[in-house]
């Protein structure tokens, strides 16, 4: 009897301090205001991870006034948007911009027209939150985002720097505390990682230190295998998740309502729909209420406006975009002629996903029992607190260049088969690579390239601003991306025929395809055939809005996020990276965030 009161009380415990945490969440709500005052000292386009985290810090200083413009809904009472495990089921819904790609020559040529999905999150946290692109890996110290710019960009946002600038906002995610307290002299003990797996209630089948050795960023060498971060557990842990995806409770975010301005003027409404509102004015080279910038979108890949491009091949001489000329066909006034729209890079990655006969994986009936149910509930636990791709490795195809240059591959394992269509292959594809039994235990390895050698564009398609931009990420156009991301395959065989995969149940033979099957299965062409057909986003645009020296032709930005030759304009984002990160892209953009908020207040990083 006494055993059974103390469980009980524990548990009311427990209970009593969720509710507390879901009370303290949501007293701390957005501040939406549907009518603006008529001037701030900073507007902020787009609420995503970048915009979220800029205007919590501006805000931070109690005199300044910021207004955050949003397209898209807050997250706070949305269920699908507070649990992980469930982001898949966000690409192409009602919180997606339901992009695609151009139709491409060299990839996508399983998907439908040979466009491939482009998911961006139309929601207050932007992609971070409503894509799966909130995993945290420390970055590599060959990243030349960090390390070969020009000297004047280097002594803006050095290593040290950066470092410092990440771990400002790392410092305030709880995870930081358990998994990783970086300190000067502190004795590490050895990892005992079977521990940490039974304690998610997962068979150990090798007592191996997954996740361990993790380096900080003042470290040359970078671990082999890595266990993600994730960035929300759920909605009501105070995680930067949640702080800065709501950029304030003083940050005033707007959605427009122009059905009351027109009636104000006594005009009849006939459909209320946005129209003037998302204004762009290139007569004015400085922000003022009621006028937004398309440089400063939330998402490079959403706005940017220039199409010229000239392939770069071995030994080409580049020529220089001339977005004037894409600007003057559409008739829009050009106030500099910028870059903007090119060098876009993306991971591309590729799934390779065999099923196993052992009950190791996440599937729906366990994901969503009673018991998990309540363990996400209580404690913020179990299955459907993680993303299911827990886990990532980073790879060499040439072991003798470690340590000296970025990895070229990354895997990421994700704990269960693919079920929905979510990227759109055509019917008779799907049918073949699509999982249709939800209970069918197995798990997919997704490779991808670090950094792939093509240059894409995005660009208008017209001066309407509902119409979708266009987007030409142009994958697979250097063909030694699909002979790099074939090494990335063998490796995966590897693995795929070791002892421990074997035990499992996994059989390589799953991957023989009839859509490749003029050629031998294995083989090279084989792969290729299947990369072009199958490979698809790893939701890591970037560097479409180049960073760099001012006098570098092929920046937009300068090292203090200024656009080059207007004023009170910056972009701060991902699209400022000058080469895409080897790593997830979403903590270099925080720490892009946090470095411009230093820029912005005229103050030293921490």
């Amino acid at each position: 009897m006494g055993f059974i009161q103390t469980a009980v009380s524990v548990g009311v415990l427990v209970l009593s301090w969720r509710l507390y945490q879901n009370h303290m969440h949501s007293s701390e709500v957005i501040k939406v205001v549907s009518q603006a005052k008529a001037e701030y000292d900073y507007i902020v386009i787009g609420a995503g991870s970048a915009g979220s985290l800029v205007s919590a810090r501006l805000t931070e200083t109690p005199d300044i006034t910021v207004l955050v413009l949003e397209a898209g809904p807050n997250f706070e009472n949305i269920p699908i948007l507070n649990q992980p495990e469930q982001w898949w089921k966000n690409i192409g819904g009602e919180f997606d911009w339901r992009y695609k790609t151009m139709p491409q020559k060299h990839a996508c040529l399983g998907s439908k027209n040979n466009q491939c999905e482009w998911p961006r999150g139309r929601i207050v946290g932007g992609s971070g939150k409503d894509l799966p692109v909130g995993h945290n890996l420390q970055g590599h110290s060959q990243d030349s985002i960090l390390t070969t710019l020009e000297y004047s960009l280097y002594k803006t946002f050095q290593w040290g720097t950066t470092y410092k600038t990440t771990t400002k906002s790392a410092s305030e995610r709880p995870w930081n505390t358990r998994y990783r307290r970086p300190s000067s002299g502190a004795q590490l003990t050895r990892p005992q990682p079977s521990q940490h797996v039974n304690d998610l209630g997962i068979p150990v089948i090798q007592d191996l230190p997954v996740g361990h050795n993790l380096q900080d960023h003042s470290q040359k060498t970078f671990q082999w295998g890595t266990t993600y971060k994730t960035t929300a557990k759920s909605a009501s842990e105070r995680t930067w998740n949640t702080r800065y995806r709501r950029p304030s409770s003083r940050a005033q975010l707007t959605r427009p309502q122009p059905s009351q301005h027109v009636s104000d003027l006594g005009i009849p409404v006939i459909e209320d729909l946005p129209v003037g509102h998302n204004l762009q004015d290139h007569s004015q080279k400085t922000f003022q209420w009621g006028t937004t910038y398309k440089a400063t979108a939330k998402s490079a890949s959403e706005r940017p406006w220039n199409t010229r491009y000239r392939r770069p091949s071995s030994g080409a001489q580049l020529t220089r975009p001339q977005p004037s000329q894409h600007l003057n066909g559409l008739g829009i006034p050009v106030i500099q002629d910028l870059p903007v729209g090119h060098n876009l890079q993306d991971h591309s990655q590729v799934s390779m996903c065999t099923s196993i006969k052992v009950p190791y994986s996440m599937t729906s009936s366990y994901v969503d029992s009673t018991w998990n149910q309540l363990k996400y509930k209580l404690f913020n636990a179990g299955p459907k607190s993680m993303t299911a791709s827990e886990g990532s490795a980073f790879l060499h195809l040439n072991q003798a260049l470690e340590n000296t240059t970025y990895p070229d591959v990354q895997c990421v394992y994700v704990s269960r088969l693919i079920g929905a269509n979510i990227f759109d292959y055509s019917e008779d594809i799907a049918e073949l690579v699509i999982e249709k039994d939800s209970e069918r235990h197995g798990f997919c390895t997704f490779v991808a390239l670090t950094h792939l050698r093509a240059r894409g564009v995005i660009s208008l398609s017209s001066t309407d601003l509902f119409d979708h931009p266009l987007i030409d990420p142009r994958y697979f156009e250097n063909h030694q991306d699909v002979l790099d991301l074939v090494g990335g395959i063998r490796i995966w065989e590897k693995l795929a025929q070791s002892k421990t995969m074997s035990d499992l149940g996994v059989d390589i033979n799953e991957l023989n395809k009839r859509f490749c099957s003029e050629h031998k299965f294995r083989s090279d062409d084989y792969w290729e055939c299947y990369i072009r057909k199958l490979a698809f986003t790893q939701f890591h645009p970037t560097s479409s809005c180049k960073m760099g020296a001012l006098d570098d032709e092929s920046t937009v930005v300068g090292p203090d996020l200024r656009v080059k030759g207007v004023a009170g304009l910056r972009v701060v984002d991902a699209s400022v990276f000058p080469v895409i990160t080897s790593g997830n892209t979403n903590t270099p953009t925080l720490m892009v965030a946090e470095r411009a908020a230093d820029f912005i207040l005229d103050r030293k990083s921490v």
